[in-house]
Order: C-alpha cells, then sequence, then structure tokens
C-alpha cells in the first residue's frame, strides 16, 4: 500500500479514504433511528447490523440493513482501480466494524465483506452466501453462519481467483471477524448465543 501512496499520493490517498468512509456509514442505526425512532444498539444484542435489525421486529429494514450494508463495500472495490481494489475492500470493512460517527463501534462485518467479495468474484460472493444459509439452517444461529462463510472465503478465492493477495486478505477479515464476534462465541461455548429472532 505504501508504493501505492507513493506512486500517486493525493489521489490514492483520496480513494482509500473514500472507500473506509463508505464503509463507516452505520445503515442498521440510521434506517431505525429514522423509521424506527429506536437506537438498534439498546436491542438484542446491541450491533447494528441485519440480524439485530431483525430482532427489533422491522424485517423490511433489516433487508435494506443487509442490502446496504453489503452494496458499500461492493462500491468500495467497484470504484477502485484495479491494483486498489484490495485493499478498498478491506479498508471499507474496516469502516464499519470502526465506524467514527459510532465512536468506533460499528457493525460485525460479516455483510460489508460479502459485498466486497462479490465485487472480487461473483462466484466467490455466491459461494460465501450459500456458505452462510447453510450453516445458518444447520445450526440456527446467525453468527456461526456468517464466521464460517468467512472461514471458507479463502478456499473459494484459492479456486476461482488467481492473485494470492486475494487470498490473504480474506484470512485477515476472518480473523477480523473472529475478533468482532468474540462476545458470539463466549456464548456459543456458553450455549446462550441468540438466534434470529
Amino acid at each position: 500500500m505504501l508504493k501505492l501512496i507513493k506512486k500517486y499520493d493525493p489521489l490514492v490517498v483520496a480513494i482509500l479514504l473514500l472507500s473506509f468512509v463508505l464503509g463507516s456509514i452505520p445503515f442498521g442505526f440510521l434506517l431505525m433511528k429514522i423509521h424506527a425512532k429506536t437506537d438498534v444498539r439498546t436491542i438484542g444484542s446491541g450491533n447494528i447490523g441485519a440480524t439485530n435489525v431483525m430482532r427489533s421486529g422491522h424485517a423490511s429494514l433489516a433487508v435494506i440493513t443487509l442490502l446496504c450494508d453489503s452494496m458499500k463495500g461492493y462500491l468500495s472495490v467497484l470504484l477502485a482501480p484495479n491494483d486498489m481494489a484490495v485493499y478498498c475492500g478491506v479498508l471499507s470493512i474496516l469502516g464499519h466494524v470502526f465506524s467514527p460517527w459510532l465512536k468506533g463501534k460499528g457493525g460485525k462485518g460479516i455483510a460489508t465483506a460479502l459485498g466486497v467479495y462479490c465485487a472480487f468474484s461473483w462466484k466467490v460472493g455466491v459461494l460465501c452466501l450459500l456458505t452462510w444459509v447453510i450453516f445458518f439452517k444447520v445450526f440456527k444461529k446467525s453468527s456461526t453462519g456468517g464466521l464460517l462463510s468467512m472461514a471458507f472465503a479463502p478456499l473459494w478465492a484459492f479456486l476461482f481467483l488467481e492473485e494470492s493477495m486475494y487470498i490473504s486478505a480474506m484470512v485477515g477479515i476472518f480473523w477480523l471477524c473472529v475478533w468482532t464476534h468474540r462476545d458470539n462465541l463466549r456464548r456459543l461455548i456458553q450455549k446462550k448465543e441468540l438466534d434470529v429472532s
């Protein structure tokens, strides 16, 4: 990344910053505040993502949150030059997780990562989504499905993407998601993890 910044300077910095800012928009929080007059952080797990919005009883807002969180990751990659796609994708996820608009406390990164992966390769994105759906159906836990979809992502990237940089980025994103789901993992071990509903 440092080589890119030296090569293009302010343009590269602007693009990278835009990716972070785009990723940082807390759609779940905003949608619940505007349409439900509620702070989603006071509900369920306290997260701003689609799963917790669903727990509020607003299914339509949950779907919109999922789409918006995925789209900001997708657009971050789509709008980036080819040699910056991975960096922009990762920064959009970091923006989502560490949203400055919420004092550095954002979402858990799964939906935004799925959007990023779809932009990397539609095959990888679809396989990650299918992985999430399958494990969610098996375990009935959104967190389990999300984490396992991130765990399998490097394998799908190995099969369909030639650049090793994508695989390395996905491994890093998986561990970031493990960290963001640390409370979920603790509850899973204690058999106290919340369902979607």
